[in-house]
């Protein structure tokens, strides 16, 4: 999702989560800005793992397969999923996780912190409402 539309996705949620309820997101989150070195590192530790995105992420497209041969009702949805993410190739551009800090911050969220995390990028961020 671009910055609107995460900003829009945190504010409904502090709407609709709780007081004291727990949002976790486990994604690919950057480090960001002063951090360049660092995502040099990871993209070369992934790539020696892995050799590419592809073969990194075929067990979650497998498990995306998955979920649309049982769920029928969202292929319209399944297919903008497709479309928005046909030309992933890197994690660069995606968001850093301090903007995703940040806005939770700016929405009522509180201790925001990682819970765990897989080489530099690949987290789970999570926040107390």
């Amino acid at each position: 999702m671009d910055k609107p539309r995460i900003r829009r996705f945190y504010s409904d949620l502090a709407k609709a989560l709780r007081r004291g309820g727990i949002y976790l997101n486990g994604d690919v989150m950057p480090r960001g800005r002063g951090k360049e070195k660092l995502g040099e590192i990871s993209e070369k530790i992934r790539y020696s793992r892995h050799g590419t995105l592809e073969v990194e992420f075929a067990p979650w497209q497998e498990w995306w397969e998955k979920v649309e041969r049982e769920q029928e009702g969202l292929a319209p949805e399944f297919q903008e999923r497709r479309k928005r993410f046909a030309n992933a190739q890197s994690i660069r551009g995606m968001l850093p996780l301090e903007f995703h800090t940040k806005m939770l911050e700016q929405v009522g969220f509180s201790e925001i912190d990682t819970v765990w995390q897989n080489l530099l990028d690949d987290r789970v961020l999570a926040a107390i409402r």
